[in-house]
């Protein structure tokens, strides 16, 4: 691959050749557009966008009584261009406790974004936080409401990830969170190829298992929204509402009666509502099922979920599943079974009934020319399930094993140990790595 690159400082420009190229340049991906990778959905979309204002002051004195890392102002006035707005939210994030924040408001999109300077935005913060406090703006972003994923990934030898790829609101928290995934997914397949430690047919597996990530998380994000609408009606605020309106409303709630206990249960069952989209997603982010080149299947039925999916993380081990965390113990000291995998290699977890896939394990290891650790759990072994955990979770018998990728994925898996599947262990191996 080569790319001219620009150095922003000296305005040079030079050439780098390089084998592969990673594009993770984020929401306005230049390495995407120029490669030409397909996307469904779109950005901006809505009649609002919102600016992050970051800044420093400190608001110890109002967070003591209940501590967070997000509040939520539900409020009406004036937007950033001036007009009146209805009913809407203004989130005062914690960066650094309690002294470092941003907040963020929403502008008209049809009016462009406002000049981002301090003498119009600190009034907003004030507005936001409802007293005024000596207040140092440090930087400030704006961003669209977005609903856009990459139907593919890679082109050649060119490889996006992160929001390069799917470009999402902040609901639900799942931004970071993916980035990492694809990185940790890619780095070390990369790795290994360049190596000479797998063949270029494992790269086609990031695409295989990240693209479908891409398209959950960013309808996921997309969706979240859509939960605060029931809270907004409960309100029953008019069109183009005022303050004093909001301040009516409020007034309501508290009355005495058979009416104003309607509007108390309608305004908690919208608040609840609102779990949806501000809710932990364990679910979305945890309950990946790969089915790619670089896992190998066991032969076993997908088990389902017993909870909502989308909330709940569900435990498993059957390849294509991300590794359990346990506590384990060494030397009397909790260590997870997670801290025994990754750092790069692959891991076999077995228990001290197979004891022999450690001999194998390190003759497939010599045979690849790869890094392969074993891990004995067990009485007298350096890990211990001292409190049954792995054994509940494991979904293998004692001498089974569990193959662990770099990424803390399930690659193979053998239920128990006998001569037939020590004698797959390699082959599995080979199939994983496009030997």
């Amino acid at each position: 691959v080569s790319v001219r690159l620009r150095d922003r400082l000296s305005e040079q420009e030079y050439e780098v050749r390089a084998k592969y190229l990673i594009g993770a340049d984020g929401a306005r991906s230049k390495v995407a557009a120029d490669i030409g990778l397909a996307f469904d959905g779109a950005l901006g979309l809505g009649e609002t966008g919102s600016i992050n204002i970051e800044f420093k002051a400190d608001l110890s004195a109002w967070c003591d009584h209940r501590r967070s890392d997000m509040y939520w102002m539900l409020q009406t006035g004036e937007n950033l261009n001036g007009h009146p707005q209805g009913p809407g939210f203004a989130v005062i994030r914690m960066v650094r406790p309690w002294t470092r924040w941003v907040c963020v408001v929403g502008y008209e999109l049809a009016k462009g974004a406002p000049a981002l300077t301090a003498d119009k935005l600190i009034p907003l913060v004030h507005r936001t936080l409802g007293v005024e406090v000596p207040i140092e703006v440090i930087s400030t972003s704006t961003w669209g409401f977005n609903r856009q994923y990459a139907l593919n990934n890679t082109k050649g030898r060119v490889f996006c990830m992160g929001d390069a790829v799917h470009r999402h609101t902040p609901f639900g928290g799942l931004g970071a969170n993916t980035c990492i995934q694809d990185a940790y997914n890619l780095a070390w397949k990369l790795a290994m190829v360049v190596k000479g430690q797998a063949g270029p047919g494992l790269l086609a597996s990031y695409e295989t298992e990240r693209a479908p990530i891409a398209r959950q998380i960013t309808e996921h994000a997309f969706n979240g929204p859509m939960s605060l609408g029931s809270l907004f009606q409960a309100l029953e605020l008019p069109p183009g509402s005022s303050a004093q309106d909001m301040a009516r409303s409020i007034e309501r709630m508290k009355e005495p009666t058979p009416e104003g206990a309607r509007r108390r249960a309608a305004l908690r069952r919208g608040m609840d509502s609102t779990l949806g989209g501000f809710g932990a997603a364990h679910g979305v982010e945890l309950n990946q099922r790969y089915v790619s080149s670089a896992i190998e299947p066991d032969g076993t039925p997908d088990p389902g979920f017993q909870r909502d999916p989308v909330y709940f993380y569900q435990a498993s081990t059957r390849p294509g599943a991300h590794l359990p965390h346990a506590w384990l113990t060494r030397a009397q000291h909790k260590v997870s079974t997670l801290d025994l995998c990754g750092k790069g290699r692959f891991t076999l977890l077995t228990g001290l009934a197979g004891q022999a896939w450690v001999a194998t394990a390190a003759a497939a290891a010599r045979a690849l020319g790869i890094e392969l650790q074993t891990h004995v759990i067990g009485p007298g072994q350096a890990y211990v399930d001292s409190y049954g955990e792995w054994a509940r979770l494991s979904e293998i018998d004692e001498s089974g094993a569990l193959l662990v990728r770099p990424d803390m994925m399930i690659a193979w898996r053998a239920a128990s140990h006998t001569q037939a599947m020590q004698d797959q262990l390699l082959p599995a191996l080979q199939r994983i790595l496009s030997r």
